[in-house]
């Protein structure tokens, strides 16, 4: 919803259902995330519409050159059997990277029976029909006239949300890759075609234009013509049945050369507001649209006494009085339906075909308005994206009048400064920060660091006596007043706003204590050890064989870990030694690229990442230090937003989130919904960065924890499960109208 609000100017209907997908936290374990449709969609002023392509038959030759370009030529065969054999290529050259991390969660599955082979078959054939499925369906073609239903049979067996997941996820990214050629090669041929059926029009154009000119003032001078026959005739401007003339611009009254000139008001009913007239519109307006202001031809009226033959019935019959003698309009603005004829009053605002011919003088007016104020201005056409506006502005200004008026208060820039001077929630998070930013970074390459060291999570603390409560995550920093930063009055801040400060208030002294200063050098030796010992730990028989990283090597399983890192740690802290590791790993890193069977599993340090941090180490690096009497802020107390975060976890169990909300939008009471939490969670527990939460018959217990507790628990919260059930219930009734942030 925020990519729609924010950066496409589209604002979500009322009442839309999001389409829910699996995400992974990053914790590994599964999450909803809603997405809405663009016809769950209006726009408003200046908003931006996605391109949709659409692939026609014309477009198939382009869209196979392009598909041939990327994975290879394909048979001679219908456009939809070429589309099956390149999408099957396409899945081949990718699936057995994700194979390895499929084979970690089918534990619980129906997949968990198979061995190596089958699985790498099953998930192959699978994944290559869903491909297919979407790109034939996203391509307008039938996949039935292509697929068995026998394709996708082996789906049911990826029966848990975690292999679902890794299905789900290689399919839409496989998918998109082809999708996306597809559409580039549409998009690119339709361009094509535009700029060619413009230079072929550009010149018919512009001579079917001077002859529909000549012609349209033949036709007018013919009907104005008639038009005097006629006005000298009846000796009014009045048809025999007792009615104005036709108003539409199409029967040659305009009063100028030229007919249907520019500047005529078209027709066009569809445009017209659906509201009621401010006031009684005259001579056919609602049967249809004005036409251009008669002129020139029409002859003095009959005047005030003059009676219209009939005009008593048919103003009785529409439900009008007579006319009167006042000047016709509509307001003050002069808009109107139907201006009266003659006159060449400079105020009056009227509609003009011809500004370069003057006016004829003209008598009384055929039609005329009651006297009296002029009502306000009417207007029949607002733009859709004026009428949209409109309702945003009107719902937005409800909002604004039900919600509670805020004190005019907001966070101070110190709260924010001493927030910051918490760190992150991991151990040792301050001295890796001080350890970054004494390398003098980039600005954008401190904001992406941060973003990543914080991660996400949040503390709370006191200033002055007030709560404050602290969240980040991937978009940002955040402090309110408050215990949750869902709370209106707040600051948030950007990852780079977050660099800059932190980098000033390094240079001041004032976000770290001397003792993490002078303990960041070190840490961040002691770190890069440990992760050069995992590395050599994950070696397959290749690379021990091999003897990669020899220096790293001669130190490991010497005396176990830890003392293993710290004589690691020692030959990083020498230049010589650190030069030799540097080369070594810069070797493997260029060897595991070609063949990424040297490593047993994936989870492990990217060898090329570990090979920048160790080249890293030779940075020159700028001294801080801590301003005298600096303390820096610390965590006190548990936010609202953090025992939401640990509640949608939904326990211990896999799948346990997607059991409870199930059961809860099945319309249980609150006892059963209570007694079901109990049965579902059990006892157990988990302990994560900060976090540690147990669970039993009696409820939930959290603490958290950090450097600066030592990681023994600074704030502890015990909820039982009626208090569970009620905040779970509120969770559960905001992820059916929108999605939860976290």
């Amino acid at each position: 919803m925020e990519l729609w609000n924010e950066t496409m100017r589209r604002w979500v209907k009322p009442g839309s259902k999001g389409i829910a997908l699996i995400r992974k936290d990053r914790r590994g374990r599964p999450s909803l995330e809603y997405v809405f449709d663009v016809a769950d969609t209006r726009p408003v002023k200046g908003a931006k519409t996605p391109y949709l392509w659409e692939m026609r038959e014309d477009h198939h030759a382009a869209v196979l050159n392009a598909l041939e370009r990327r994975y290879g030529p394909a048979g001679d065969v219908d456009i939809g059997e070429q589309i099956m054999e390149l999408a099957a290529r396409a899945v081949n050259e990718v699936y057995r990277d994700r194979l390895t991390d499929l084979a970690y969660d089918v534990q619980n599955s129906l997949l968990e029976e198979l061995d190596d082979l089958n699985l790498e078959v099953r998930f192959r054939d699978v994944l290559t029909a869903s491909v297919q499925y979407a790109v034939l369906t996203r391509c307008g073609l039938d996949p039935t006239e292509f697929m068995e239903d026998s394709d996708l049979a082996g789906i049911t067996e990826f029966s848990t949300p975690a292999v679902l997941h890794h299905l789900g996820n290689a399919a839409s990214a496989v998918s998109m890759d082809l999708l996306n050629e597809i559409g580039r090669a549409v998009k690119t041929w339709d361009r094509e075609q535009a700029k060619n059926n413009k230079k072929n029009l550009e010149k018919p154009l512009a001579f079917s234009q001077e002859i529909g000119y000549t012609e349209d003032t033949k036709e007018f001078n013919t009907v104005k013509r008639e038009s005097k026959e006629r006005s000298g005739e009846h000796g009014a401007d009045l048809h025999e049945s007792g009615r104005l003339p036709d108003p539409r611009p199409d029967d040659g009254r305009a009063g100028r050369r030229g007919g249907n000139a520019a500047g005529q008001v078209r027709t066009d009913e569809g445009e017209l507001s659906s509201r009621a007239p401010q006031r009684d519109v005259h001579v056919d307006a609602v049967d249809r649209a004005a036409g251009s202001p008669p002129a020139g031809d029409r002859p003095a009226g009959a005047g005030a006494g003059g009676q219209d033959g009939g005009r008593s019935e048919e103003a009785e019959r529409r439900g009008r009085s007579d006319e009167g003698t006042g000047p016709d309009g509509l307001g003050a603005g002069g808009e109107q339906l139907h201006p009266a004829g003659g006159g060449d009053r400079a105020e009056r605002d009227r509609v003009q075909v011809n500004q370069d011919e003057e006016q004829t003088a003209g008598g009384q007016p055929a039609v005329s308005s009651p006297a009296g104020p002029a009502p306000a201005p009417f207007h029949l056409f607002p733009p859709v994206e004026e009428q949209v506006e409109h309702i945003a502005q009107a719902q937005a200004e409800e909002t604004r009048q039900t919600e509670i008026k805020l004190p005019t208060f907001r966070v101070p820039d110190e709260v924010v400064d001493r927030a910051l001077t918490c760190g992150g929630n991991g151990q040792h998070s301050m001295e890796r920060i001080v350890a970054f930013f004494q390398k003098n970074p980039r600005n954008e390459d401190a904001a992406a660091f941060l973003a990543k060291e914080y991660g996400e999570g949040g503390k709370g603390i006191v200033d002055a006596g007030e709560k404050y409560a602290v969240w980040f995550d991937k978009k940002g920093f955040r402090v309110h007043l408050g215990t949750s930063t869902r709370e209106p009055v707040g600051v948030d801040l950007p990852w780079p706003a977050v660099a800059v400060r932190v980098s000033r208030l390094l240079q001041e002294g004032r976000y770290a204590s001397q003792e993490k200063i002078a303990a960041a050098k070190d840490n961040e030796y002691r770190e890069l050890a440990g992760k050069l010992w995992h590395l050599r730990q994950d070696f397959s028989d290749s690379a021990r064989e091999r003897n990669l990283l020899p220096t790293v090597s001669q130190h490991f399983l010497g005396k176990g870990f830890p003392d293993d890192t710290q004589e690691i740690a020692g030959l990083l802290k020498d230049p010589a030694s650190r030069q030799q590791i540097v080369r070594e790993l810069a070797e493997f890193a260029g060897s595991y690229d070609r063949n990424t069977g040297l490593l047993r599993s994936r989870h492990h340090p990217d060898p090329q990442v570990l090979l920048a941090d160790v080249v890293n180490l030779f940075t020159p690096r700028q001294e801080f230090h801590a301003a005298e009497g600096f303390v820096p802020g610390r965590a006190s107390f548990i936010t609202e937003d953090e025992i939401d975060r640990l509640l949608l976890g939904g326990g211990s169990y896999e799948g346990g989130k997607f059991s409870i909300y199930s059961y809860f939008v099945q319309g249980h009471n609150a006892q059963e919904c209570a007694e079901f939490l109990r049965e579902a969670y059990g006892d157990g527990g988990s302990t994560y960065t900060g976090y540690d939460e147990w669970h039993d018959s009696k409820g939930i217990k959290f603490t958290r924890q950090d450097d600066e507790s030592g990681f023994k628990g600074y704030a502890t919260i015990r909820l039982n499960w009626n208090q569970v059930q009620n905040r779970a219930s509120e969770m559960v009734r905001l992820l059916k109208t929108k999605p939860f942030r976290f």
